[in-house]
């Protein structure tokens, strides 16, 4: 799903960047945020006890404590947006998988905790998941062929 074009504003979590531009990038564990290359057009936001100095912005209160980054960029999406935030790339439930190995092996990616802050953020705001699987999550899931039929009417493939 990397080669979608841009639209609107995009957030990204971890070493999203090695892939493709964003316009924010949100990283949770601290490891992550020691190691990502910063770049100047990029925004970086972390949780509030990783943003120590000027180069990572804080996200959330001390209710962001056992989340992940992808519960951060949901969270970040809501404050920049009113619009429907549309995830692509969710894999939440699916697997321990990682598209990018920081060193934290096999872990459970998403759990209840994260799942009940996801239902909290989409009482108040229109979130999707864009997957072609069952995601575990408590919001809409539609397929990429929905995606694309909404927003590349031309046909864009994923």
């Amino acid at each position: 799903m990397i080669d979608i074009p841009k639209r609107g504003l995009e957030i990204g979590c971890n070493y999203i960047r090695r892939v493709r531009p964003v316009d924010f990038v949100v990283a949770y564990d601290g490891d992550v945020i020691n190691n990502i290359e910063r770049e100047p057009s990029v925004i970086y936001y972390t949780r509030p006890a990783q943003a120590v100095g000027d180069k990572w912005l804080r996200i959330g209160e001390d209710n962001v404590q056992g989340l992940n980054s992808g519960c951060l960029a949901v969270l970040l999406a809501t404050k920049l947006s009113k619009n429907t935030i549309y995830i692509i790339g969710c894999d939440w439930g699916l697997n321990l998988n990682t598209v990018f190995d920081y060193g934290k092996g096999e872990q459970r990616k998403y759990n209840n905790q994260q799942k009940k802050f996801i239902r909290q953020l989409a009482k108040d705001h229109d979130i999707v998941v864009v997957n072609d699987q069952k995601v575990d999550v408590p919001v809409e899931i539609i397929t990429s062929q929905q995606f694309i039929n909404k927003y590349y009417p031309q046909g864009r493939t994923l």
